[in-house]
């Protein structure tokens, strides 16, 4: 009984996550559809599990260079990263199809998890 009422808690925080997740241009919405909610036994104690499985959910969560301080994003193989025209705007040089940058700032965190619990509870 207890157990199905932290299934029920856990599903509405997964529910209120993939409502906030950000749907980004490249891959769509994966990160929304990776948000699953489970139920684990600690020590006979029922715990609701809620997780993005995406790989690169972290990142969107936390941000990433300057903003997650680990400093500016530098290319690791070439002098400069290239970003196509397709995705946006970006304040960089460019030839009309695509951007180049010897460094980023990198992307700003998106705490949708946080605001799913807080919005849940």
């Amino acid at each position: 009984m207890v157990g199905r009422d932290m299934m029920r808690r856990a599903r509405r925080v997964a529910n209120e996550a993939q409502s906030l997740a950000p749907i980004g241009v490249v891959r769509g919405g994966t990160l929304r559809a990776s948000i699953v909610a489970s139920v684990e036994f600690r020590n006979r104690v029922p715990a609701g599990i809620v997780q993005a499985k995406a790989r690169h959910g972290m990142w969107v969560h936390e941000g990433t260079g300057l903003y997650a301080g680990r400093g500016y994003i530098y290319p690791k193989s070439a002098p400069f990263m290239v970003f196509s025209t397709a995705y946006g705007r970006y304040n960089l040089p460019t030839d009309g199809r695509f951007y180049f940058a010897d460094r980023i700032k990198g992307q700003k965190p998106q705490p949708f998890m946080y605001a799913a619990v807080r919005a849940a509870v």
